[in-house]
C-alpha cells in the first residue's frame, strides 16, 4: 500500500524553529488535519533533502530554464553531500554556466533542503489550503515550502 505525505519545510535551509514553535505548529496541524495518520516533526543535524518521492519528475535551471540531466544532478548531489547533510555550495550549471546551489534549482514536483520539516502523513486533503500554510508559517516563524510526496 502506498502513502502520501505533505511536509512543510522552511525556505531557509538552515532554519530550525524552537521547541515551543514546533509544539504550537504540531497542535495547529492536528486541529486543521484531524484525519492525518500522523503529524511529526522531522529534525536533522545537517541539511537534508525533503523529496517528493515518486512524484519527482524533473529538475530545471533557474537561470535559463533548461532541463538538467538527472545524471548530472545526481553527481552534484553526491559532491555536495558530506555524509552529515548537504553543504549547498554553488554548482556551475551545465546549460548556461551560471552558478546555483541545489536548493535554488527548480524541481517538478517541489522538493526542499532543510534541517526541519513538519510532516503530515496521509492527510487526505489534496492541496493544502493557502490559509493553512499561512497559519503554519506564523506558528513556525518562517516562510514554508510545501512538499507533496507519494511514497
Amino acid at each position: 500500500m502506498s502513502d502520501d505525505s505533505v511536509t512543510l519545510v522552511s525556505v531557509d535551509p538552515h532554519y530550525v524553529p524552537n521547541a515551543e514553535q514546533v509544539k504550537d505548529a504540531e497542535a495547529l496541524a492536528r486541529s486543521m488535519f484531524p484525519q492525518a495518520d500522523a503529524i511529526s516533526p522531522q529534525h536533522s543535524d545537517g541539511i537534508r533533502l525533503f523529496d517528493a518521492g515518486s512524484n519527482f519528475e524533473s529538475v530545471t535551471c533557474p537561470g535559463c530554464g533548461a532541463q538538467i540531466e538527472l545524471d548530472w544532478w545526481q553527481k552534484a548531489m553526491d559532491a555536495d553531500s558530506n555524509g552529515d547533510g548537504f553543504r549547498l555550495r554553488a554548482h556551475v550549471m551545465p546549460c548556461c554556466n551560471r552558478s546555483y546551489t541545489l536548493d535554488r534549482l527548480n524541481y517538478d514536483w517541489p522538493q526542499a533542503f532543510g534541517r526541519f520539516g513538519l510532516e503530515l502523513m496521509n492527510p487526505n486533503v489534496g492541496i493544502l489550503p493557502t490559509e493553512a500554510v499561512a497559519a503554519l508559517e506564523t506558528a513556525l516563524g518562517t516562510s514554508l515550502r510545501v512538499i507533496y510526496a507519494h511514497l
